[in-house]
């Protein structure tokens, strides 16, 4: 009963969570006293959360995440506007390139 209650509640909490934070701009951060996501906790949702859309081929979002021909890293899609360069696709592929 408590790991469903975790599931429907507390983790879709910290994923959208993960998702604001990494859309806040530097003067952003600042003007907010005590952010409710560490960095360190949000690298880690956000390698999570790549890690399952690289998995999982039928996934909306697989076709965003492609190898490039040494296997080893992902291309980087480029993006027009600055809505979709600070979405989530690009942070998660630059932190699994690392």
């Amino acid at each position: 009963m408590v790991k469903m209650f975790y599931h429907a509640f507390i983790e879709s909490v910290l994923s959208s969570a993960s998702c604001w934070f990494g859309n806040v701009t530097g003067a952003q951060k600042k003007s907010v006293r005590r952010p409710t996501l560490s960095k360190s906790l949000y690298k880690d949702r956000v390698l999570k959360m790549a890690h399952n859309i690289v998995s999982d081929l039928r996934h909306p979002l697989a076709s965003y995440f492609e190898l490039l021909p040494s296997g080893r890293r992902y291309r980087a899609p480029l993006f027009k506007n600055n809505r979709s360069r600070l979405s989530v696709v690009p942070q998660a592929i630059k932190l699994l390139n690392q």
